[in-house]
């Protein structure tokens, strides 16, 4: 027995196993995931190590270098990065796609430790960091008072951040801005001097000081005494009281030559809510952590801090990356279920009542709530990727279902008894179901064995489609034919417009049967139309615009602002202000608006590629729902940007108008021009003529060159035989320079488990003027003190900020955004740029960012197209046992590329990766309508009818079928074409392209289809074939 038969004559059992796919199904999606992107894990590690106080340039030669010298031994590495900052070294690996990433970063950890040794002493120990879908924030919170300020970072760690971590799924949480308490020892120069102590003598009494040591313990009889020394500083007065020296018989503590007092460390970042002073909490998830259900404890759990917090405090939660999760994904399942209503409307229009459109519309739930449990197995999450495909294959699982519900109907009609007709006619079609959705799924196997981005963003989609598209053959073959022998089609009476539709389709395929009977008389013509098709299909390829993957609409706008190096951070600070100001005031679309300027010390930002530095400010501002406003995200973004372009001494700017979550993981821009040499100065002046090429190219916007701008140092070199003559090491001068400048932390006091740093500096050092400096007492070997003006020289002189290295060689990069043109149309003129600057011999040149992310996913997806019509050849080729007939199938292919070109050029809609996608999926899907006429045609000759009979029957017989497959897979992707909700733009592309290709496909290959088979069959081909041979033979013989 088959399975038709055993479905049919066991109703119970194969009821029972449906129903337990769905529960399974059901409780497999109660148990998986919600999140935004797939889980992935870039084959990248950054390793960032802090520096304070040094410049780009020592960062380079001292840290970035001799990392990268160790870490090139890494095996399986295939590019280096360094960027190099004012106090910060990132070392970025990028490893090959497929490497064991946990072995890897055993390995970086080693090299590490093998580096260490030549690193700088004072450097602080370097940090390994992994990018992952879970270093995307779930939530950025701020927490801002009216008053009170000095105690907001205090709040916002212990009362606000602490809490949140209990929170099951919170990971990691990053604390920005506000005032973090310290206790200050600020030095008098003057004093110093005049009791000769030097400065390493303080830093090295501090840190012997504060100590509690225990002495071991003490046996009395019976009972232990433990003996300890708690040195621990209590508080600051304590500190003021260490003794320093003794000079001339009186004890010099440290209050006599030193400010000590419990105050706050100079703030280097400003953070602010609505124009509020704030303090931003950046809350990081644990990697598998449901997104919707973490943020959800963290609503309720802020309820709670609110209660418990002063009133003067304000807690908001200023992003949330769950809300256009579930945005995108209740708009997403509104477009799959509008999907299915436009199917079971399709599916009702052509066969006229309501029982077999019910019976048809079993397939959706059925094949769709099992990849539920695919998707458990396989670990993936309920994401924009998984839902989508769900919401592609809405229109494609019923196909199966019509094909056996209009085979089963054609022997219902002749008389047979239901539960026969159920089995004959599930059977006599079970061979081109099965091969229709083998050709379907072996477009999307490769895709599981691809890497890349390509990978990120669709093999999901993938495992999903092909479980829904196998499972759909499961219900064809069992669940219909059971629902078809036990509710046959003939009952339930038919309404007027039921009956007008039947004698349209009716008229139809009279008409399609007697143009199918036309155009076998005139072959040449069909060929030579359909030729003449697929030569505008090839020259209208050149026309489409490309992207890589569109910006979706988050209701978000990112804008990041640079001054020039040197600017103060007072002076970004009160444009930060201003900023906030004018676009919370003139547009009237912004529902919050918040940001902040300045550094971490830490540089977390750096390393996922965001603007720090004194001269750097970033806006976060938070816009309307989609549907709540007028203008889409992307106008009001140009309206900020013609504003920035007016600022007078703004160095660059950014206007992201969407998440930062794309920017993170598919590179800071659009388009990045990377310019490698070995002389920063040409690289610069390079860099800079570049920019402003780019800038009259219409379209790019955001341009600016991503180098370490030239901004005024102080060079304080010391001269050696001076230095020698006194008794000064360079060392001993350069660790005093520091304490008093940038200061130093020696140690940290304690006060009730908490830990607070000791900073030792000079009073008003980081504000002391420049030709004071020689001023400044140096120790020298015997302890004596010399002045630094004896022993060196001071001048101005200008260095970089920021040096960027890729592998072992110096880089700077241009980068832009596209806006209002597509991606490839703005490269090709920047490429065009490049060409006519003359670049010397030395310098070379490549692409990064998002455009080299869509040159290798187009490279790859090119490949799979062609895999595709392999794959999809030789599936038709097994079913049909032979060669010829599934090569005349696969005719329908190029003509689906005419319908892709012909939609995406008539709706102005860019081809992007996920379009790309679209065109790989019409390989398989398209010529499931040409094996279905081809297999019939093969059956009715079978039973004894003539080639032209069989040929104009099958044509005319199988138009409904046709038609109805087709109308379902396109209705069920109008919701997506259509739809302008969050997140529609990803997927308008693959829709229309599908849309596009089936149908044109569609139309060609009911007539072109039908012509070459009968050709083929006629002998005409193989008669030509024959001829030529013959007169090829004819011609060697003579």
């Amino acid at each position: 027995m088959n399975l038709p038969e055993i479905s049919v004559k066991r109703p119970v059992a194969t009821s029972m196993l449906f129903l337990a796919l769905g529960i399974l199904g059901a409780i497999s999606l109660y148990f998986t995931n919600v999140d935004l992107l797939p889980k992935f894990e870039p084959p990248v590690v950054n390793v960032i190590t802090v520096w304070p106080g040094a410049s780009a340039a020592d960062v380079e030669s001292e840290i970035s270098k001799r990392l990268e010298d160790s870490l090139a031994l890494i095996g399986g590495v295939d590019e280096i990065y360094s960027r190099s900052f004012d106090n910060l070294s990132v070392v970025t690996l990028v490893f090959k796609w497929g490497e064991d990433l946990d072995s890897r970063v055993n390995d970086v950890r080693d090299a590490v430790g093998f580096a260490k040794r030549d690193l700088p002493s004072d450097a602080e120990e370097p940090v390994i960091f992994r990018i992952s879908s879970a270093t995307v924030p779930v939530a950025v919170v701020s927490v801002s008072a009216s008053e009170n300020f000095e105690m907001l970072r205090y709040l916002a760690e212990r009362r606000v951040a602490d809490r949140l971590k209990q929170v099951p799924g919170v990971g990691t949480i990053l604390v920005y801005g506000g005032l973090k308490r310290e206790i200050r020892v600020e030095l008098d120069g003057k004093r110093l001097e005049a009791y000769g102590i030097p400065v390493q003598r303080v830093k090295q009494l501090l840190q012997a000081e504060n100590v509690n040591a225990p002495a071991g313990s003490l046996r009395l009889g019976e009972s232990e005494l433990f003996v300890r020394v708690p040195g621990k500083f209590r508080d600051a007065t304590e500190v003021a009281s260490l003794p320093l020296a003794n000079v001339g018989g009186s004890i010099v503590r440290l209050g006599d030559v030193a400010r000590v007092f419990d105050g706050y460390k100079e703030m280097e970042m400003f953070g602010y809510s609505d124009g509020r002073p704030a303090v931003i909490l950046v809350v990081l998830k644990n990697s598998d952590a449901n997104t919707v259900e973490v943020m959800r404890g963290i609503e309720s759990r802020l309820e709670e801090i609110r209660r418990e917090l002063p009133p003067f405090v304000r807690v908001r939660v200023v992003a949330d990356t769950s809300r256009y999760i579930k945005l995108s994904l209740k708009n997403l399942t509104s477009s799959l279920f509008w999907g299915i209503f436009f199917v079971l409307v399709v599916t009702y229009a052509f066969l006229g009542t309501v029982r077999p459109s019910l019976i048809i519309g079993l397939a959706i739930p059925f094949s769709l709530i099992v990849n539920f449990l695919v998707m458990k197995l396989a670990d993936f999450t309920v994401n924009i990727m998984t839902l989508s495909a769900l919401a592609l294959a809405s229109g494609m699982v019923v196909d199966n279902a019509i094909v056996v519900t209009d085979s089963v109907e054609g022997y219902l009609s002749r008389g047979v008894k239901p539960q026969v007709a159920a089995v004959l006619g599930a059977q006599e079609v079970g061979g081109a179901i099965m091969a229709s959705s083998l050709t379907t799924v072996a477009v999307f196997v490769p895709l599981m064995f691809i890497s890349g981005i390509t990978s990120i963003l669709f093999r999901s989609l993938g495992v999903v489609m092909t479980g829904a598209i196998l499972a759909s053959v499961l219900v064809g073959l069992t669940l219909i034919p059971l629902a078809l022998s036990r509710l046959p089609l003939s009952s339930g009476r038919r309404g007027l417009a039921a009956e007008l539709g039947s004698r349209l389709l009716s008229r139809l395929e009279e008409l399609h049967g007697s143009l199918i009977a036309w155009a076998l008389w005139h072959k040449v013509l069909v060929v030579l139309t359909a030729a003449a098709v697929f030569v505008l299909t090839v020259a209208g390829f050149q026309l489409i615009p490309t992207d890589f993957v569109p910006d979706a609409d988050t209701s978000e706008l990112q804008i990041t602002v640079s001054f020039p190096e040197g600017t103060s951070v007072e002076r970004t600070n009160a444009f930060l202000l201003s900023l906030m100001e004018r676009i919370k005031g003139s547009i009237p679309e912004v529902e919050h608006v918040g940001g902040f300027c300045g550094s971490t010390e830490e540089g977390y930002g750096k390393a996922l590629g965001q603007k720090e530095g004194p001269n750097a400010a970033s806006v976060y501002v938070k816009l309307k729902d989609i549907r709540e406003r007028k203008r889409r995200a992307s106008e009001i973004a140009d309206e900020v940007r013609r504003y920035l372009a007016g600022v007078p001494g703004l160095e660059s700017y950014e206007v992201m108008a969407s998440s930062g979550i794309k920017s993170m993981f598919l590179g800071s821009k659009a388009i990045s021009v990377e310019l490698y040499g070995d002389d920063l100065e040409v690289l610069s002046r390079l860099a800079d003529d570049l920019v402003e090429r780019i800038k009259g190219i219409r379209g790019a916007v955001d341009v600016s060159a991503v180098k370490g701008q030239r901004r005024p140092e102080l060079h304080v070199r010391i001269d050696r035989e001076k230095a020698a003559h006194l008794g000064v090491p360079v060392a001993y001068a350069a660790e005093a320079l520091r304490a008093y400048v940038f200061g130093l932390v020696p140690t940290a006091f304690n006060d009730r488990g908490e830990e607070f740093d000791v900073r030792l500096s000079m009073e008003g050092g980081r504000h002391l003027r420049p030709e004071l400096l020689g001023d400044l007492p140096v120790p020298s070997l015997s302890g004596k003190l010399v002045k630094l003006s004896e022993i060196s020289r001071i001048s101005y002189e200008f260095g970089p900020s920021e040096i960027g290295r890729k592998n072992r060689r110096r880089y700077v990069s241009v980068e832009c955004n596209v806006s209002g043109r597509a991606l490839g149309e703005v490269a090709a003129d920047v490429e065009r740029a490049i060409s006519s600057m003359g670049l010397p011999p030395d310098v070379s040149v490549g692409f990064a960012g998002q455009l080299k992310q869509q040159r290798e996913s187009f490279g790859q997806l090119r490949w799979l197209f062609l895999v595709g019509v392999l794959l999809v050849y030789m599936v038709m080729a097994g079913q049909f046992e032979a060669l010829a007939h599934p090569l005349i199938i696969m005719f329908s292919v190029p003509f689906a590329l005419s319908g892709v070109v012909a939609f995406l050029l008539f709706t102005g809609v860019s081809l992007s990766v996920q379009g790309f996608l679209g065109v790989v999926m019409l390989v398989g899907v398209v010529v499931n309508n040409a094996i279905v006429l081809v297999d019939y045609t093969n059956l009715l000759r079978k039973r004894g009818m003539e080639l032209y009979e069989a040929v104009v029957e099958a044509s005319r017989r199988r138009l409904r079928p046709v038609l109805m497959t087709t109308l379902t897979t396109i209705f069920g992707m109008i919701p997506l074409a259509v739809n302008r909700g969050e997140g529609a733009e990803i997927w308008k592309s693959l829709a229309v392209s599908v849309i596009g290709g089936m149908t044109v496909s569609m139309l060609i290959t009911l007539v072109l289809v039908p012509v070459l088979y009968f050709a083929y069959e006629r002998g005409a081909l193989s008669a030509r074939l024959s001829g030529l041979v013959g007169r090829v033979r004819g011609g060697v013989s003579r």
